[in-house]
């Protein structure tokens, strides 16, 4: 065939060009075939490159369904909390190879086993990681319950104090702290608290305390009772009153309450009597009193004047003359004392006259009328601040002239 007629018959055109162009019709004829080969190789290297990476992911999947094969259970499951027997059961107990391309019976058990855990609703997780299929080449499940057995909170307790006298405030402590646990107290004394670290005051008595603890989300509990734990006395109370005698000693009477142990401190010196006596002289002094029972004291500190001693004179007769010179009956004191009373008596014992002044006297007169001549008794009662009362009586003649 022609070169003209070869190019007659890969060109379809009704018009051929004339014979004068032939030579760049023909350039243009060959850059044409070589833009068509071009095309059809890049399609062919395009088509190989997709079908081969499509033949490298199934055979990458193949390795993983082959690696899967492995089935290792590990640990047991835990469902609802129930443990089951931990192995996935296919034909042994060991580690046992499966082909899962194969649809055989073990497969499909296996399968269903697996199946039947993944349906319990976020109740049982498979963790199956490539990175074990990639670097041990032995891979496993293991199976994970999200629902842990919780541990009970411990329900012991402790308290700052235990013993004491009222009223008696106690914290207590908890053994265990948890903020997601419930925490009641009963304190013994019909009080209760839901607080973590309650803070509870007692009045006299023996008290039991039990504390009940449990998590926010589970219902189980746990509880300690610790009887008699707090024990509260009565507060000793510390009182005395005291006189003094005529000598100046001053006895000491205790008033106190609620206690066992009793002790005295005078001018620093300690007694141990109930109801001592100490001898002071004139001036102020320091007197203690210390009440103590089990567990609590109290104690009262008095300062207690000594006056010096006060002296007495009575006259035993008068003549009530009008000459200014013994007129009265009345007694003579060393130095006034804070009160005082007199009586007089006739002979039948009849008060004839009394007086509360210590300068005024008795002037023989009875009911206004003149004195008579005779024997009277007399009583004087006086006291000094702080001291006993003194009571004095003689008898006094009246004389008349």
């Amino acid at each position: 065939m022609t070169w003209e007629e070869k190019i007659r018959n890969n060109i379809n055109e009704e018009v051929f060009p004339p014979q004068k162009d032939w030579n760049e019709f023909s350039l243009k004829y060959h850059r044409f075939k070589v833009l068509k080969r071009l095309k059809y190789t890049s399609l062919a290297v395009v088509t190989i490159l997709v079908l081969g990476l499509i033949g490298y992911h199934f055979a990458q999947q193949n390795n993983k369904d082959e690696a899967k094969a492995k089935i290792q259970v590990e640990k047991p499951v835990i469902i609802d909390n129930q443990v089951v027997n931990g192995e996935v059961q296919a034909q042994t107990a060991d580690t046992i190879e499966k082909d899962f391309t194969h649809e055989t019976k073990s497969n499909k058990n296996n399968s269903e086993t697996i199946n039947s855990v993944n349906k319990k609703q976020n109740e049982v997780t498979i963790a199956d990681t490539e990175n074990n299929i990639e670097n041990n080449n032995n891979d496993s499940i293991a199976v994970h319950s999200p629902k842990a057995v919780e541990k009970l909170i411990s329900a012991n307790f402790s308290a700052d104090k235990v013993k004491g006298c009222a009223s008696l405030t106690v914290h207590f402590t908890p053994k265990e702290i948890c903020d997601s646990a419930i925490y009641l107290w009963e304190f013994g004394d019909g009080s209760f608290s839901n607080k973590m670290t309650p803070v509870h005051q007692y009045t006299t008595g023996n008290f039991s305390v039990s504390l009940t603890t449990k998590h926010f989300n589970s219902n189980k509990q746990n509880q300690i009772l610790k009887k008699d734990f707090i024990i509260v006395l009565k507060q000793p109370k510390a009182d005395f009153s005291y006189t003094i005698s005529e000598n100046n000693n001053l006895l000491a009477t205790d008033f106190s309450t609620n206690y066992e142990q009793i002790q005295w401190t005078a001018d620093n010196v300690k007694y141990f009597e109930t109801n001592p006596e100490f001898s002071f002289n004139t001036g102020n002094h320091t007197v203690t009193l210390l009440v103590i029972n089990q567990w609590c004291s109290d104690s009262i500190t008095k300062i207690i004047p000594v006056f010096q001693k006060i002296m007495m004179f009575t006259p035993t007769a008068f003549t009530p003359d009008g000459n200014g010179q013994n007129d009265e009956f009345k007694p003579v004191f060393s130095h006034l004392p804070d009160s005082y009373k007199l009586l007089i008596f006739d002979q039948w014992g009849k008060i004839v006259f009394s007086s509360t002044i210590v300068n005024r006297g008795w002037d023989g007169k009875i009911n206004g009328q003149s004195p008579k001549e005779g024997i009277y008794m007399w009583k004087i009662v006086y006291q000094q601040k702080n001291n006993k009362p003194v009571e004095k009586s003689g008898q006094v003649k009246l004389i008349l002239k």
